[in-house]
This record gives C-alpha cells, structure tokens and sequence, in this order.
C-alpha cells in the first residue's frame, strides 16, 4: 500500500494500453485463450474485470517506481565481481591461480637399490614365465589402490595416455595386447605394466609397484645436501643455476628447474600449501614427499580467471542482494514518512 501511495505521490502514470499489454502478457503466459476464460479465471479468484484491471494498474505503477528509484542504485561493477569471487573460490569450477615456478629436487638416494632391482626382475622373470599378471599384483604391489583389484589401472583413451608420464606412455606405446613392459623406474619406485587389451582409441592396463623404501640414512644425508643448498639460496645464489647444478628432477635439471606455468590445482597437497602463500621471487621451505625433497621458487603468478558465465552469475547474485538493500532501505523511508504523517494528523486533530 506504501509503494502504490508513493507511486500516486510521484504522480507516476500507466496508460490504459499497458495495463491491456500486462493482462494479455499473463493470458499468454498461463496458457489461457479467450477472454471468457480469463473472466472465469478471475471470479475463482475473487475478481471482477474492472478490479483486476485497477490491481494491474497499481503493480505497474509499484513496478514503474522501483525502476525509477530503486533500480538506478544498484550498480556491480567488476571489483565487486573478484572480490566475491576472491571470498568464495571454493564454489567455483575456476577456483585456483596459475603458477610459474622453479623446482630443486633431491632424491633420497638407495642404499640398497639393488636389492629392490633383484626383486622385480624376478616378479618379471615369473610373470612372463605364465603366471597370472593379477595374482602377482594382489601378492608384491605396493599399489594399496590396485593391489585387490590384481593391479587394474582401468581404461584408458588416447588422450588419457598423453597425461601419463613421459618413460610409461613411451613403455606402454610398444605393447600389443598381452604383453608386460621392461620395469619402468619412477621417482618411488619400479612399475611393471601389462597391456591388456587395446581396442581402437583405448586400451586397459594393469601394473605391479614396487616402492622404494628409504631407511633414515638416506633422508638424512638428503636433509643435509638441502640444507647446503637453501644457505646458498639465503646469500642470493641464482635459483636456476642451483637446479640445473643439484636436481635430481630429470625432466626440469636442464632447465633450470623450470615447472612452466600450471594450475595450483595440479600439486598434490602438500605441495599446493607450500607454494600457495608465495610471493613472486620467495622459495617454498622444504617439502619432503616419499621418495624426495623439493623445495620451489615463484617466478610469476597468474589470478584465477573468471569464464563469461561465472561473471554473469556473480553479477546476479550481487545485483539481487543489492535490490534488496535497496528495497529494505526503500520501503523504511516510506514507513518513517508514513509514521510522521499520521502523526502530524493525529496532533493537527487535537482540540
């Protein structure tokens, strides 16, 4: 009732021919196709036609005074976008910064490799003497995730294969179906691969792990040679020539360490929170994983890029709470108004 009075106070008008657009507007959208079913519609409801078309003339003129003093205060602009989007990351798909780092690995070294090597050519030697792939898998890996299912890795598609690392998918692009690949060896061990089968663009694998155990000597003498190196990281020693030096990382070492730029989101855990407070040109601290310590320069960092759509849908949400700011903040003043007229007439009314 406030609004429309303020509505008549502005002396907002609404032609004869909007109200007509209006009903036929909701004629249309309730799927009704005559007048007279309009008018029936209206008596269930308690209306005649004259005063439903009084109550369509009110809500356009309420509609018509939101659009002239509430609307224009509502404004998102795109600061308003990040910082929301900044303070609920987690409920967006593009949720992480890009990354450009550099790395320094230092594997813990075996002191007893060969050992291990024995012990996987022999499961090789077994395997491909006629013994089943999977019950070697259940009864040597090292795999928690595979070792009850006999090894299986799963399916895999072409482009599924490009994300496996480079010595595996090169192991793994010589197979025919049946056969078991040489033992492949990895920052945490051996595997041995079996294709089993390959069908068009997919083929299914299963794989034997056998883990590097590391005895403390090893970690200690690993912690040591780190430690040398992050002293001469403290007196300003150049972080790539460090890397292309002492890492172990055959993949970055003659790169000076260079990661490139990557999505937070592709570290594993313990990694992601080492790096993720970074400024541009810190190093991590020391990040132990099973098979090494890795410590991490920030060479550039790249904030999380919002699609179209996302933006659209901060934008509405924003929008909305605004409006209802807005409308709150509206229909306050109309009561204080209200309040103070009756009020003038009430002492006006006194003897």
């Amino acid at each position: 009732i406030l609004v429309i009075q303020e509505a008549q106070r502005q002396q907002i008008q609404v032609g004869e021919d909007e109200v007509d657009e209006y009903i036929r507007t909701l004629q249309k959208q309730f799927g009704i196709q005559s007048n007279e079913e309009f008018n029936e519609q209206l008596k269930r409801e308690g209306y005649t036609p004259m005063s439903f078309r009084e109550k369509a003339r009110k809500d356009l003129m309420g509609e018509r005074l939101v659009q002239f003093m509430v609307l224009p205060k509502i404004d998102v602009v795109d600061d308003e976008i990040i910082k929301f989007f900044e303070e609920n990351r987690a409920k967006f798909t593009t949720n992480s910064d890009r990354v450009h780092l550099r790395t320094i690995l230092v594997k813990f070294k075996l002191s007893d490799k060969e050992k291990i090597q024995r012990k996987v050519d022999a499961i090789l030697k077994e395997s491909r003497s006629g013994a089943d792939f999977a019950e070697l898998a259940r009864k040597y890996s090292d795999d928690e995730r595979t070792k009850e299912n006999g090894g299986y890795l799963g399916q895999f598609t072409t482009i599924e294969l490009e994300l496996l690392s480079k010595p595996i998918k090169q192991a793994v692009a010589q197979l025919e179906a049946g056969q078991i690949t040489e033992p492949i060896e990895a920052q945490d061990g051996f595997y041995i691969l079996k294709l089993e089968t390959k069908d068009g663009d997919s083929i299914t694998l299963r794989s034997i792990f056998i883990a590097f155990q590391f005895g403390q000597q090893d970690k200690d003498e690993a912690q040591k040679l780190m430690g040398e190196i992050r002293s001469k990281l403290e007196e300003g020693a150049d972080f790539a020539e460090l890397a292309s030096e002492y890492s172990d990382d055959p993949e970055t070492k003659d790169k000076g360490g260079d990661l490139g730029l990557r999505g937070l989101e592709e570290f594993p855990y313990e990694i992601r929170t080492a790096i993720e407070p970074l400024e541009v040109g810190q190093f991590s601290e020391t990040v132990e994983t099973p098979y090494g310590l890795y410590i991490f320069k920030l060479e550039k960092r790249e904030p999380a890029q919002l699609t179209d759509e996302e933006k659209k849908q901060i934008r509405l949400i924003l929008r909305q709470r605004k409006f209802d700011e807005e409308w709150e903040k509206f229909t306050d003043r109309l009561k204080k108004k209200a309040f103070v007229k009756i009020k003038d007439e009430k002492i006006a009314a006194l003897p």
